[in-house]
């Protein structure tokens, strides 16, 4: 079985052929370390931006407090399942089920630019029936896909030269690589170069 990378930013075929490596299509000695250099390489991105690029295969159900009563942040999703909110005095039965004209997704064009992204905020609409409960701790109770529509450009663009880069680097002196008592060797991803750095912080989380 082709090894694959764990929800990885770039292709192993991507890697494979990288300017840097240019493997020869019929050697795959190294596909499966540089299967987990990929993956290393795309849950560190997860870290620095404080957010993750891939999307759920289906959907999922999580909690949420409302600081106000017209607008709940809800992190990145790609589609709403279902919405519930719960009764004010927090007794977690989620009594309140949304129809899809109480509430707007937020970016309203987030799925129309030229290069998809997630939403972010669930609104209430003008003649909803709805308001979410203001403060009671996970008063609002989410299904939905959540994670990116697809991987950025630059996301995907910045992966493959931080996993080209942690490859090459594994043959300089202290390198990223090392071996455990039970003859495994482990990667370990060094710091991103400058250029992937600049690239990754477009797309980290501001606080809200």
């Amino acid at each position: 079985m082709t090894p694959s990378p764990v929800n990885g930013y770039c292709s192993l075929s991507d890697l494979r052929s990288a300017p840097a490596l240019n493997f020869e299509t019929a050697d795959t000695t190294n596909d499966q370390l540089l299967c987990d250099i990929i993956t290393g390489v795309s849950r560190e991105i997860d870290k620095q931006t404080s957010r993750y690029f891939y999307k759920s295969t289906a959907s999922e159900v999580r909690y949420f407090t409302a600081v106000d009563n017209f607008r709940v942040f809800v992190g990145d999703i790609v589609s709403v399942t279902n919405l519930y909110t719960d009764n004010l005095n927090g007794d977690r039965t989620y009594p309140f089920t949304w129809a899809v004209t109480d509430f707007d997704l937020w970016p309203y064009d987030a799925d129309a630019v030229s290069e998809p992204e997630p939403y972010r905020y669930i609104d209430t609409t003008p003649r909803g029936v709805y308001q979410f409960p203001k403060r009671v701790p996970k008063g609002v109770k989410l299904d939905a896909v959540f994670g990116w529509p697809a991987v950025p450009a630059l996301i995907a663009k910045a992966c493959l030269l931080w996993s080209e880069r942690t490859y090459k680097r594994l043959s300089t002196p202290l390198g990223t690589s090392s071996m455990s008592s039970l003859g495994v060797v482990s990667v370990k991803v060094p710091p991103p170069d400058p250029d992937v750095a600049m690239m990754i912080n477009n797309y980290a989380v501001v606080a809200v």
